[in-house]
């Protein structure tokens, strides 16, 4: 079976794609399209400010359950060098 990306870059859906679709990961990972993931590792990036430019909201679906009461994205580890919404502690 052939993997698809999960920014789904270079894709059927996004064939000419000149580099990642950055601002998709975190949606994607959200929503489990095109597959659910265990582990989100995001690196080196604000991904917050990147998914919508809505850090809010994307902390809400970073730290979002479903209907069994676990979390939609189990697992996420940010390594960055610089402060931001990604590196602060949920509250």
């Amino acid at each position: 079976m052939a993997s698809v990306r999960i920014d789904k870059a270079f894709s059927w859906e996004y064939p000419l794609a000149a580099h990642g679709l950055m601002h998709n990961v975190i949606t994607n990972a959200w929503r489990g399209d095109p597959y659910p993931i265990d582990t989100l590792l995001i690196f080196m990036a604000n991904m917050s400010w990147n998914s919508t430019m809505n850090a809010s909201e994307v902390r809400k679906m970073l730290a979002d359950k479903d209907e069994n009461g676990e979390y939609k994205i189990p697992f996420i580890a940010v390594c960055d060098a610089f402060h931001s919404e990604m590196t602060r502690s949920p509250t």
